[in-house]
């Protein structure tokens, strides 16, 4: 537990500045989001969310995080080769009406690719609601009680750029 503890003070730590936990000076105080991107989001997470016609509770201002599975084909060629699982418009529709501060998964992409349309990120951006892919080991928040991270790296110009995503139980 210590361990662990350490090692998260340490993230959040490198998350916020360029230093570690400890930093001080301009480092501290400068590094972090670009003024054009809106910066660190920080949601609590409603565990075990299923998609059907009606989605129970708010999920206003909560991190929505898919576990596929798809995660266990990183680093393999299987993982980048299509078919893997993704949002449908119709579930982009439910979450826009309920407005997370982020969806996330855990595949190489939240839009189908077979096609090259991206009705998923185009709805889920254009409402304000962040999208997160590539996730890992979302198998190991096995209950509630935390929180995500998603720390993106000082960049203007991009569309897309990586951010150290990581949880932190509370």
């Amino acid at each position: 537990k210590k361990q662990r503890d350490d090692a998260m003070k340490r993230m959040m730590g490198m998350a916020g500045a360029s230093g570690g936990p400890e930093a001080t000076g301009t480092a501290q105080a400068s590094s972090g989001p670009s003024a054009s991107y809106a910066g660190k989001v920080r949601a609590k997470v409603k565990p075990n969310v299923i998609f059907t016609a009606e989605i129970a509770g708010n999920l206003g201002g909560t991190a929505v995080l898919l576990r596929t599975g798809w995660d266990r084909h990183w680093g393999t060629d299987t993982y980048g080769a299509g078919g893997h699982p993704h949002l449908t418009p119709e579930a982009v529709d439910l979450l826009v009406e309920q407005r997370p501060a982020l969806v996330g998964i855990d595949s190489v992409n939240i839009d189908d690719t077979a096609n090259g349309e991206r009705p998923v990120h185009t709805g889920l951006l254009g409402a304000g609601i962040y999208v997160l892919e590539h996730l890992r080991g979302l198998d190991q928040l096995d209950g509630p009680g935390f929180e995500v991270f998603a720390v993106p790296v000082k960049v203007t110009g991009m569309g897309t750029f990586p951010v150290r995503a990581f949880a932190r139980y509370q």
